[in-house]
């Protein structure tokens, strides 16, 4: 399994991937990607964890304590389990895939391999800034409140952009590690069922955070 390892560049708050993280044959790999120095030359962006070397594969035969960190542990674990109706043996890998290795404090995120050509489902966060339309008015959004996906050909950022609208308001934007498969794929005639997901209070950061969920 391969994740996508992002980032955003505190300056643009753009998504950038860094690095990629895999399990194969028994190790685990971390490596960042081959154009690395090129991104830290040119965007303000942090590395991950204590991986300094930028040339050098990192393997290991058990998961790196950065990463296993990243995902719901011991009390907190069982709950997430529970909450989301996933196995209470699940995997770290698996869980990883589900949560993203998100935390309230960075930036990273691992992003796992989806596959659009078949019928699936992606949840992710949007905990933008400012919530673009609905900035003021956010106690109008609703758990299981429909969404539209909308192509943005337009976008000086991502070209591949999709505006996620609730009630022709734009509330935010696809993930730009997705927007370029859904975007094809609406522009193909194929249609997504979306949905705001979860509403979650911010324990970092002040605010509400909402969860999208896409099926397909």
């Amino acid at each position: 399994m391969l994740f996508k390892v992002y980032t955003k560049d505190i300056d643009t708050r753009e998504r950038v991937q860094i690095a990629n993280f895999s399990f194969d044959s028994g190790k685990y790999i971390f490596s960042y990607v081959k154009n690395i120095k090129d991104i830290i030359n040119n965007s303000n962006v942090s590395l991950f964890g204590n991986f300094i070397d930028l040339d050098k594969p990192y393997e290991s035969t058990e998961l790196f304590l950065s990463i296993n960190n990243r995902i719901p542990q011991n009390g907190r674990r069982k709950s997430y389990c529970e909450e989301n109706k996933l196995e209470a043996l699940i995997s770290e890998l698996e869980l990883l895939k589900h949560t993203f290795g998100v935390l309230e404090t960075d930036h990273f995120e691992f992003i796992p391999p989806i596959d659009f050509t078949k019928n699936n489902s992606i949840e992710f966060k949007i905990a933008g800034e400012c919530y673009h339309e609905y900035k003021n008015n956010l106690t109008d959004i609703k758990i299981n409140q429909k969404c539209t996906l909308e192509i943005e050909p337009d976008n000086k950022v991502d070209k591949y952009a999709v505006k996620i609208n609730i009630e022709n308001k734009l509330l935010a934007y696809v993930p730009k590690f997705f927007s370029e498969d859904i975007s094809k794929l609406l522009n193909e005639g194929r249609k997504f069922n979306c949905v705001i997901s979860k509403i979650q209070e911010r324990s970092y950061k002040r605010g509400l955070r909402f969860l999208i969920k896409i099926d397909f």
